[in-house]
């Protein structure tokens, strides 16, 4: 029986700590998010600090973000492997979120995944953030004045980015929201 609820609470800590890890990325967003706020309302010459300081951030929340989608995939694994380790169809383990027999347990997966994904979103909006900043950081990098047309160039990288952040606040939003979901759930 032991073996048994092993399973559970390895699942718990590991939708626990992708949660933590997806609750610390949306505050890297959102400090990014007021970084470019501030670099959108200042000097070029000001705002290649807030664009940093912005990218610095955004590359944080990057990361805390592909550690909660792997966590989140990798318990929903545990689970599934573990889930199907009791009761009369334990011959096989179930091969997607839909196989399992436990409603609320499916319920719960489904849920997972679905975080996970969005998790997963969330940083390839923020990977490509960053690299609309990187843009405007090396195009910030050329001494003042800022040769004809750049400074378009910079404020379009910069608008850019801030619609990706944007896009990745959400996903990061909506993959918290389903891990806190998922969690409660699994009141194994």
């Amino acid at each position: 029986m032991a073996a048994a609820a092993a399973w559970k609470v390895v699942v718990r800590q590991q939708v626990e700590e992708a949660a933590g890890r997806c609750d610390g990325a949306r505050g890297h967003l959102a400090g990014a998010h007021g970084q470019l706020d501030h670099a959108h309302r200042v000097a070029f010459a000001l705002a290649r600090a807030w664009s940093h300081r912005a990218e610095g951030m955004v590359a944080e929340a990057s990361d805390d973000l592909a550690a909660s989608a792997s966590l989140a995939r990798a318990a929903l694994l545990v689970a599934l492997r573990g889930g199907a380790a009791h009761g009369p169809e334990a011959a096989a383990p179930p091969l997607s979120v839909n196989d399992v027999p436990d409603e609320g347990l499916r319920a719960a997966l489904a849920q997972l995944e679905e975080a996970a994904d969005a998790a997963g979103n969330a940083c390839g909006f923020a990977c490509v953030c960053r690299g609309h900043l990187v843009g405007a950081l090396r195009l910030l990098d050329h001494p003042p004045p800022l040769p004809g047309g750049m400074d378009g160039e910079v404020t379009v990288k910069v608008r850019d980015a801030r619609q990706d952040l944007i896009d990745a606040r959400r996903c990061a939003q909506k993959s918290a929201d389903l891990l806190n979901a998922a969690l409660a759930a699994l009141v194994l």
